[in-house]
């Protein structure tokens, strides 16, 4: 018996939800997107680190961008497109992080 790749046992709905954090998107920005609350963004995404074995969300991003490349990130590069992922989320931990001493 053959073991199911990760890609195929995700729900269209987890699928959708990491290609939208591979693009960059924050978890409020992907459940707007989605038409969904910001709590069940949080479900699909764990569901898709339970099914991928992948830790954080960028190690999440990193793998649907290997798995699945737009033509963007084939015209860029793999290097590159890890870069603008490491920004985008470097950024959204710095506005977290100001959001969280404001209170």
């Amino acid at each position: 018996m053959t073991t199911p790749k990760p890609e195929d046992m995700l729900m269209p709905r987890e699928f959708e939800a990491v290609a939208l954090l591979a693009q960059g998107l924050a978890r409020p920005e992907i459940a707007a997107r989605m038409g969904i609350a910001d709590n069940t963004v949080t479900h699909h995404l764990m569901r898709v680190k339970i099914k991928t074995g992948k830790e954080t969300q960028v190690a999440m991003a990193l793998w649907f961008i290997e798995k699945f490349p737009t033509e963007a990130d084939r015209k860029r590069g793999f290097r590159q497109t890890v870069r603008r992922l490491v920004e985008v989320k470097i950024k959204a931990s710095r506005i977290g992080n100001v959001l969280d001493h404001l209170g």
